[in-house]
């Protein structure tokens, strides 16, 4: 999961943006999913839709101080009843197991020990690399894993070696360095009301984000491959959310519907695919659940508002 991502900065769908090359390259043997939309335009609600395979309207956790209702299964509980070893690393501190997203968890890196105001997708996969050694060296036991990066996220803070790379593609660099420099140390006024020239470097800021994530998703990849999990494993690279850049006056989400802020990327790899497939009928974060319960084989549960997109990956719904 990449918090706060746009479909439009992807370069599976828009190759000119060039952000992403390292996603790009891995979608050979993917299914690209076109209009895939998240359940919310905020993380809480949209990650419970994604753990629950229901609407926020019925599973309910659509304020901070939700809860998951206790008697809707998780897929974490569902997977572990199934023998599965879950563990859960987000950056994201709205993500409490407190909550219920920890439930049927045997490990949660818990976002509030870590660096803040953000944590860097380097301290969480440090993290995982040592729980998947450690959970593979005492078991053979399945493996969920959930991993919630938040590079494209506010607040931004990109290396300076990819902020150099991206700062040309829009415009005058030490106009956008002065602005940026503006930007961070008397960020108030120009975040709150920001004139062209701020529109343009938050922009900027943003791109250089997303690159951040590819070089992250690149990473996680490496990671699950050294631990040979990759040949037999069920990948979903999506988003929360995405991101309003101005596209109607206002920089953020959670504050309304807008395409630029539900439509998300979603990149499924399905155990044995070999081919790139190509999706436009729309779907929604809800059908992350049962999908990743069919593949599995397990027992989908009735009632859910998600339908398994395995189709895709070869195998029947």
């Amino acid at each position: 999961m990449v918090g706060a991502w746009r479909w439009d900065h992807a370069d599976v769908y828009r190759p000119e943006a060039e952000l992403m090359p390292f996603l790009r390259a891995r979608v050979q043997n993917a299914c690209v999913f076109w209009r895939a939309y998240a359940s919310s335009s905020w993380t809480v609600p949209s990650v419970a839709s994604l753990f629950t395979g229901l609407y926020p309207s019925r599973h309910g956790v659509v304020r901070l101080d939700s809860f998951l209702p206790s008697g809707q299964p998780t897929i974490a509980e569902l997977l572990s009843t199934a023998g599965y070893r879950a563990g859960v690393f987000s950056a994201n501190v709205l993500l409490r197991p407190q909550a219920g997203f920890g439930r049927g968890v045997v490990y949660f890196e818990d976002p509030a020990k870590l660096t803040r105001p953000k944590p860097r997708a380097a301290e969480l996969l440090g993290s995982i690399d040592k729980w998947l050694q450690e959970q593979l060296g005492n078991s053979r036991a399945p493996i969920f894993l959930y991993l919630h990066l938040m590079e494209p996220h506010v607040p931004y803070g990109p290396s300076d070696v990819v902020l150099a790379n991206i700062l040309p593609r829009f415009g005058d660099v030490q106009k956008l360095q002065d602005t940026i420099a503006d930007l961070y140390f008397f960020h108030t006024e120009r975040w709150s009301r920001p004139d062209e020239a701020a529109r343009l470097a938050i922009r900027a800021l943003y791109a250089a984000e997303v690159m951040e994530a590819d070089h992250a998703l690149e990473r996680t990849f490496a990671i699950l491959d050294h631990h040979g999990l990759l040949a037999n494993a069920l990948v979903v690279v999506t988003a929360d959310h995405g991101e309003g850049l101005f596209d109607h006056g206002k920089l953020g989400h959670g504050y309304a519907l807008h395409e630029e802020i539900i439509r998300v990327p979603l990149i499924v790899w399905f155990p044995g695919q070999t081919t790139r497939r190509d999706v436009t009928a729309p779907v929604s974060s809800v059908d992350l659940l049962p999908t990743s319960l069919q593949v599995a084989g397990l027992h989908v549960p009735s009632g859910l508002d998600g339908v398994s997109l395995a189709a895709c990956g070869g195998k029947q719904t």
